[in-house]
């Protein structure tokens, strides 16, 4: 899981993938690293997201990190 930051004063949570998706290894290693920096993720959902909203179902189909 990790906490979105949405622009607005809460924060939600998103989900990153299962313990047997192939992407997880990838996405956990970006998420630690901004972490650590204090540098922005950028996740990209299919279809329409909330991107305000708590959401453990949906996973993101990219995660990157920017500046």
């Amino acid at each position: 899981m990790i906490q979105v930051n949405s622009g607005e004063d809460h924060y939600p949570w998103k989900n990153l993938g299962g313990h047997d998706s192939k992407y997880i290894q990838s996405y956990q290693s970006i998420a630690q690293q901004a972490i650590a920096t204090g540098s922005k993720v950028m996740l990209r959902f299919p279809g329409n997201q909330n991107c305000s909203a708590t959401d453990y179902a949906t996973t993101p189909v990219a995660f990157r990190l920017y500046k």
